[in-house]
């Protein structure tokens, strides 16, 4: 215990005396020409300064940021918000949600989360996202979580520190802002991409006979996706959780990866038909979508289109899917 209170004496004076200052110096006059995560901002922003309170809450990674528009869910809730970042799989997802979502946003009465093979096995961690915490949190995570890494927190505070190889890059004026979203037409979360990007070779997700992919669940990913699954069960809120659909040429091409085909099973044994859901959108539930290359941007990410047209798809299904018990969730 008495190691413990040096130990977070030392971090606070390396922070206040040393570090502080230099970075607060750097953050006035470089973070603004760095700070490119407007997506990420404001849904922090919304998180600790609540303006939609949504009742339905969206959370995955940029397919579902891309793929999701919370305007056409509207028709069943007018409160809906689209929380997907980069990079969030499940370990991302729990330390959000049980560190930061949970002590400041209202409880939600529905969660949908979109499962994306890579983000399983890439876990981003919260401290990525340090810049975006008011300063209490940060200094509450700083000084006594032991699960986040102090550099993590610590570099990731100031964008001119986070995104210091972007700097010469803005001073000459060139563009570091991700053009392939249509960022003026984002809307509670959601930004459309753009109508393509070369579509090329199968080579990311999809798998054929020809064709594998070098990738395996790493236990650890597994042990996530069932730590997040009875995290939301705890919480006694019903989940629906989604494999968002992928292009593939015609419907003999899709064979289901062995990596991926483990990740539909660990769902599909928790499916209660009470509070979890599942919806694969590849295997049990495709449509023209996976094989019209007119509605993609890439092999796993639908154009503004094909998100609008899926979203729709969602809708449906969802009104369909949750259970008389949950009818609260929808307005009639």
């Amino acid at each position: 215990m008495h190691n413990d209170i040096k130990l977070i004496y030392k971090k606070l004076a390396a922070f206040l005396l040393l570090i502080a200052p230099m970075f607060m110096i750097g953050h006035y006059f470089l973070s603004p020409i760095v700070d490119t995560d407007f997506p990420y901002r404001s849904k922090f922003n919304e998180v600790f300064n609540a303006q939609e309170n949504a009742e339905v809450v969206i959370f995955g990674a940029c397919s579902g940021l891309a793929t999701i528009n919370p305007k056409i869910l509207e028709a069943l809730n007018p409160k809906v918000y689209n929380f997907s970042l980069h990079g969030a799989g499940p370990f991302y997802i729990v330390q959000w949600y049980t560190k930061i979502f949970k002590n400041y946003y209202k409880k939600p009465k529905l969660i949908i989360i979109s499962i994306e093979m890579i983000e399983v096995n890439q876990p981003r961690n919260i401290g990525y996202d340090s810049e975006y915490f008011p300063i209490s949190l940060f200094l509450k995570l700083l000084l006594f979580d032991r699960e986040i890494p102090f550099k993590y927190l610590l570099y990731n505070k100031y964008p001119f520190i986070k995104n210091r190889f972007l700097i010469l890059r803005a001073l000459l004026s060139k563009t570091i802002i991700d053009e392939s979203f249509q960022w003026d037409r984002y809307y509670k979360g959601y930004a459309p991409l753009i109508a393509k990007e070369k579509l090329g070779e199968m080579q990311t997700i999809v798998s054929n006979k020809n064709k594998s992919m070098e990738i395996k669940n790493s236990p650890e990913a597994v042990a996530d996706l069932k730590r997040m699954i009875q995290l939301f069960k705890d919480e006694n809120i019903p989940v629906v959780y989604l494999t968002l659909p992928y292009y593939y040429t015609h419907k003999s091409s899709y064979l289901p990866h062995p990596a991926i085909q483990e990740i539909r099973d660990v769902l599909k044994q928790e499916v209660d038909g009470k509070n979890v859901f599942y919806l694969d959108y590849n295997n049990d539930h495709p449509s023209n979508l996976n094989y019209d290359e007119s509605f993609w941007y890439n092999q796993t990410h639908l154009n503004e289109n094909g998100s609008n047209i899926f979203t729709q798809k969602l809708k449906n299904d969802l009104f369909h899917l949750i259970p008389p018990a949950h009818k609260n969730i929808f307005v009639e």
